[in-house]
């Protein structure tokens, strides 16, 4: 519960407010009884609990908030108190609320700013809905049957520990045996109480609003299962690591430790080692995050700190405080300074504790953003208390080092990994590579051929695996080892001429597709999607559906993919019984996706535009082209794709409607693409026979709007998708060329939702094109003028008094 924060510090003086804010949160369950007819029972039990309480309260010397001089001396033993402490603890925690002034509020923080979260909108749903105050009252645990119930039981346990009757009590204070048995008490209530009233939805809940919509990252578990046995544990025996980890540290001793090396030493393996290792030490709390530059999180360093939160929290303390935090929020999402603000708390709450991040330096936000990498750091560094050990694992990389190093050199200790630290465990992976590609070799082949190998690889794991499409059975020890010896040392050079033999290759097209795809895809596509998407052709109508293979299997994935690519990409296999078509396609290092960035052709892309913009974002322009083509024809909509015994199966159909507007953002500026520009409006259009069945997807797709939708005599036109998606251009030349389209209260509005966002641009072009009814609100009974002031857009909200806007209107709230 939140409220055994307190414990052990609030005193005698304390103890009386910490009573009488147990007596206040009961009345404010009480305030809201007539929001249920069948709660009557309830608020009489309810009631005869508090009068119960508060004449314990009298009886012991707590009253109206103060101790009273004559009140019972058992308070005054310190473990007596303790247990007291601790009921009236948990019963403002059962009822949600600690006593303590200040926790409640709009959610925003003063590095709300700092972070620039300042304009990000609030959700209008349930803000004042007798649901969510009811919920908010009881501290939204469950049932209030049980909580009642459990109520009684706490009082009754105040009633044991300390009896009203003074004289009647024979324990002495001085004699603390029983205390253990009290304790354990106390804990087995605790634990019946939280299963008790606390649904696993709830959790989920929680959970989701701490963690957004990322999906899970498997990279933790997909590298513990990458290490051989009895490798990386040479890191336990630096001292700079037995130093950081150690359980009582010496003083001085550095909080934060930075693991750093070049690109292809096995890391990221490395870093599992450590979390397995640290997690094995009884009451060590760990928690850890994995960035991964084929995972959605590379675009936000704090998705780090969201998931240290999330796995904290399954302490009850920690997560008492951020069920707290979403009880009183309106953000469908915690905002970043929220996020940073729980850490802060949860670490005072649970210190000691470890939090592990590796590969940030894959992290690809923005240098100059206010979610930048060296933004992050700073905000982490800032928060963590002194007792929290922090360990970052990552390449050299300027923007990781200036932030650590500002601290001094007394805050922060480095370790370098060497060659020479990895040698042994690259001589294990070079002779597992051996012995997997080579079985039927013999012994002594296959011992001289890993050392040369273990020898050639200069500690980087990533070119010894480069080398197994190499180790071919049917080659003679000699032709083996010519192999090796023309192989170059240095990833550089790998990359480069598997490159080169790419481009020379007749299957060049095809392997700039593959590679594309696999670089810039906004998460790792499937084999049965990659087999759709290599074949789009923009000067086609539909995809060429006789050049599908008639079974995707290992068979055409090592021909028709691996083979076209060289060791530049890698199949990975999860769950391990998926199918061959359910498998992921993945670039086999981060690395090669710098390498390919200024290697890739960007055909279609004006000359002059490639001399302005970054290579990655002409890649994005060119994957949003695919997938609009793709969800732009009619094949790809056309019901029971493959009944006609078609191999087409619309693969591709999930990703591309869910990421197109993605990768127009992540390319070009639609401004200064008129081509692309103009491919968004034609699709985007209530004439295109392909728009209502991605609409229809859309929907179905998104929880919020598919909730809304249920309601919906009619559905919102372009205009208000186009905001949805953070397309205000394409949105403000539909209204000019078509008209806003339907304004009423049909549930979801453009009017409505730009005001909400703040995009004055688009109110402008909804009120110059006439015929707009400012006044009409929607199914919440909530007008354009309420959804500007919600979130402060004040130029909106003075647009719409100018155009005639009533401010005296109120929602269905009041």
């Amino acid at each position: 519960m939140a409220a055994e924060l307190v414990l052990g510090s609030v005193g005698l003086v304390g103890l009386a407010g910490l009573f009488s804010s147990c007596l206040e949160a009961i009345d404010r369950v009480k305030d809201y009884k007539s929001f249920s007819s069948d709660s009557s029972s309830l608020n009489v039990q309810l009631d005869a609990h508090r009068v119960r309480l508060e004449r314990w309260g009298r009886d012991v010397g707590l009253d109206n908030g103060r101790l009273s001089a004559d009140h019972d001396r058992r308070l005054d033993d310190n473990q007596t108190r303790s247990v007291v402490e601790e009921l009236l603890a948990i019963i403002n925690g059962t009822l949600g609320s600690d006593g303590r002034p200040g926790q409640t509020g709009s959610g925003h923080t003063h590095l709300d700013a700092t972070l620039g979260n300042t304009k990000q909108p609030r959700t209008l749903e349930g803000v004042g809905s007798r649901r969510r105050k009811l919920t908010w009252a009881l501290g939204g645990k469950g049932d209030r049957t049980v909580q009642v119930t459990q109520l009684g039981k706490l009082v009754q346990l105040l009633h044991d520990l300390v009896p009203p009757d003074r004289a009647a009590s024979t324990r002495p204070t001085t004699d603390h045996g029983w205390l253990t048995e009290f304790h354990q008490t106390l804990a087995e209530f605790r634990q019946t109480l939280a299963e008790a009233q606390e649904p696993a939805e709830t959790r989920r809940e929680v959970h989701a609003w701490l963690l957004g919509k990322q999906p899970p990252n498997k990279r933790y578990e997909d590298s513990r299962v990458k290490r051989l046995p009895g490798t990386c544990d040479w890191i336990f025996t630096r001292p700079a690591f037995a130093r950081w980890s150690a359980a009582d540290p010496s003083p001085g001793s550095a909080r934060l430790l930075w693991i750093h090396g070049p690109p292809g030493f096995g890391k990221t393996v490395l870093c599992t080692r450590t979390v397995e290792h640290l997690s094995a030490v009884p009451g060590n709390t760990v928690a850890h995050f994995f960035f991964s530059s084929d995972h959605e999180s590379r675009h936000d360093p704090y998705a780090a700190a969201r998931s240290w939160v999330s796995q904290l929290a399954s302490q009850p303390e920690a997560y008492a405080l951020v069920r707290q935090r979403w009880e009183t929020t309106k953000d469908h999402v915690a905002t970043r300074a929220t996020v940073i603000q729980l850490l802060h708390d949860v670490l005072q709450a649970t210190p000691g504790c470890y939090l592990v991040v590796d590969s940030l330096d894959e992290c690809t936000a923005p240098d100059d953003g206010t979610s930048s990498v060296a933004r992050f750091l700073e905000d982490v560094l800032n928060t963590i208390t002194s007792a929290t050990r922090l360990l970052i694992v990552s390449r050299e990389e300027t923007d990781i080092r200036q932030p650590l190093r500002a601290g001094g050199p007394a805050r922060l200790a480095e370790y370098q990994i060497s060659p020479q630290d990895v040698s042994a465990d690259a001589a294990a992976y070079a002779r597992d590579i051996a012995d997997r590609k080579l079985p039927g070799k013999d012994e002594n082949v296959r011992a001289s051929l890993s050392s040369a190998m273990a020898d050639r690889c200069k500690g980087q794991f990533l070119w010894l695996k480069m080398q197994e499409p190499t180790l071919k059975t049917w080659k003679n020890l000699g032709q083996l080892q010519r192999t090796l010896d023309g192989t170059p040392t240095g990833l550089d050079r790998i990359y480069e001429r598997n490159w080169e033999k790419i481009t020379r290759s007749d299957q060049r097209e095809r392997a700039v597709a593959l590679l594309r795809w696999s670089a810039f895809a906004l998460r790792p596509l499937t084999i049965d999607e990659m087999t759709e998407a290599v074949l789009i052709d923009e000067d086609l109508e539909e995809l060429p559906v006789n050049e599908l293979p008639d079974a995707v299997d290992d068979d055409y994935i090592h021909g028709e993919i691996l083979e076209v690519c060289g060791p530049l990409l890698e199949v990975r296999r999860s769950p391990p019984d998926s199918a061959a078509g359910k498998q992921t396609l993945h670039l086999a290092h981060f690395t090669i996706r710098q390498f390919l960035i200024g290697r890739l052709p960007v055909g279609g892309i004006p000359a002059n535009e490639t001399l302005r913009v970054s290579n990655e974002q002409m890649q994005n322009t060119l994957l949003a082209r695919s997938c609009l083509w793709y969800v732009q024809s009619r094949q790809t909509w056309r019901d029971g794709a493959n009944a006609d015994g078609s191999p087409f199966r619309a693969a591709l159909r999930d990703y591309s409607a869910a990421s197109w507007h993605a990768h127009v953002k992540a390319g070009l500026s639609l401004d200064s693409d008129p081509c692309t520009l103009e491919r968004v409006q034609t699709f985007m259009n209530e004439a295109h026979p392909c728009w209502k069945p991605w609409r229809t997807w859309f929907d179905e797709h998104d929880d919020e709007e598919n909730k809304s939708a249920k309601d919906e005599k009619f559905r919102p036109g372009p205009p208000y998708y186009a905001l949805k998606l953070d397309l205000g251009p394409v949105a403000v030349s539909h209204i000019r060329k078509f008209g806003p389209g339907l304004l009423a209260a049909c549930g979801r509005s453009v009017l409505n939702l730009c005001c909400l966002q703040g995009n004055i641009e688009v109110a402008e072009a909804i009120l110059d094109a006439g015929g707009a009814d400012i006044t009409v609100a929607n199914n919440d009974s909530i007008t354009p003028v309420v959804s500007a002031t919600v979130n402060g857009h004040l130029e909106v909200v003075k647009l719409l008094v100018d155009k005639g806007a009533d401010i005296t209107v109120a929602n269905k709230d009041g």
